[in-house]
């Protein structure tokens, strides 16, 4: 059988604490989010957390951003040892779901690096390749052994909304050699560095980049959480990103959607994809799986929606059947 495609979105996280073994973290909800970002105890009426975040960035407040990537790099650092095999994790969902499945891709509208450490500690993803595109990454300086890595990554993650732990440079400063005046010089193509920050140790051997010609902080690393993504889905990361989740879905012979919602307000992102799946088989992993197949059927009527109203957690209990 030929292996699916797989996108993930925040309901692939919600068991991940829990099969860590980890109580004091989570990944976040959105109900989190509005109080760890904004200090809110609900939402206003009528307003969602994309209006939040963009009402946000409009005046130029640039907390509840900090806030946010500062949550999800904390989950990241205390939740994933427990997920991997080379930190002494015993099996789990995480590591089951690989191995059962070995995918070659996998797209995430994700911005945390669950899925990413957790490939990493099972010997199938490196910086260098496993974004999609090339990433200059540099290893420890003083390492007295090779690092047991693989020569290339054997699972690649797609981050459609971009990741803290990369950011592209597009540019490099060119010396006046009459000492005058600098100039900025635009590559033919841009390169991409990994940087984790605060998560770095969790990529061992592999140590942060110093900043370069076009350093992004952490928070802008990332196609913000808005209503309106169109800017953010212009960057040179985001447009190659999405280029290859496609080309990724046109070659499947079927798509397994495991905690992504189809937010009407993402449709921008995710309206390219389900065109490119015209004909093909996608299943919905998640909870709320039947009434969210009932709605995609009207508005996508050329795809095979199926539904499994599972948790990954409990889907992988089950040894994560597939409809026939």
């Amino acid at each position: 059988m030929l292996r699916p495609a797989f996108i993930i979105g925040a309901g692939f996280n919600v068991d991940a604490a829990q099969e860590a073994g980890v109580s004091d973290y989570r990944y976040p909800l959105v109900s989190d989010l509005v109080y760890d970002c904004f200090g809110l105890r609900s939402l206003p009426p009528g307003r969602s957390i994309e209006d939040l975040f963009a009402t946000a960035i409009r005046e130029k407040q640039h907390e509840p951003l900090q806030r946010l990537s500062d949550r999800l790099m904390q989950a990241d650092h205390y939740i994933t040892p427990g997920l991997r095999p080379d930190r002494g994790a015993t099996e789990n969902s995480y590591t089951a779901f690989v191995k059962h499945f070995a995918p070659e891709a996998v797209i995430t509208f994700n911005y945390d690096s669950l899925l990413d450490l957790v490939l990493f500690g099972m010997q199938r993803w490196r910086p260098e390749d496993g974004y999609g595109v090339p990433v200059q990454a540099e290893l420890h300086s003083h390492l007295v052994a090779p690092p047991n890595l693989p020569s290339k990554s054997l699972t690649i993650v797609l981050h459609q909304h971009g990741s803290f732990c990369l950011y592209p440079s597009e540019y490099r400063i060119r010396p006046d050699p009459d000492g005058r005046m600098n100039w900025i010089e635009f590559k033919s193509e841009a390169d991409f560095i990994f940087d984790p920050d605060s998560i770095t140790r969790s990529f061992w051997p592999f140590e942060r980049t110093l900043p370069t010609s076009g350093y992004d902080r952490i928070e802008s690393r990332i196609i913000a959480p808005v209503p309106d993504k169109a800017e953010g889905r212009r960057g040179v990361f985001a447009m190659a990103m999405a280029r290859k989740a496609i080309e990724t879905i046109r070659a499947a012979a079927q798509i397994v959607v495991i905690g992504y919602r189809f937010n009407p307000l993402d449709e921008a992102s995710y309206r390219p994809l389900l065109a490119a799946a015209k004909g093909k088989r996608v299943v919905l992993v998640q909870p709320e799986a039947a009434p969210l197949r009932a709605r995609l059927e009207k508005e996508y009527a050329s795809v095979d929606w199926r539904d499994v109203p599972l948790t990954f957690g409990a889907w992988g209990r089950r040894g994560f059947p597939l409809p026939r």
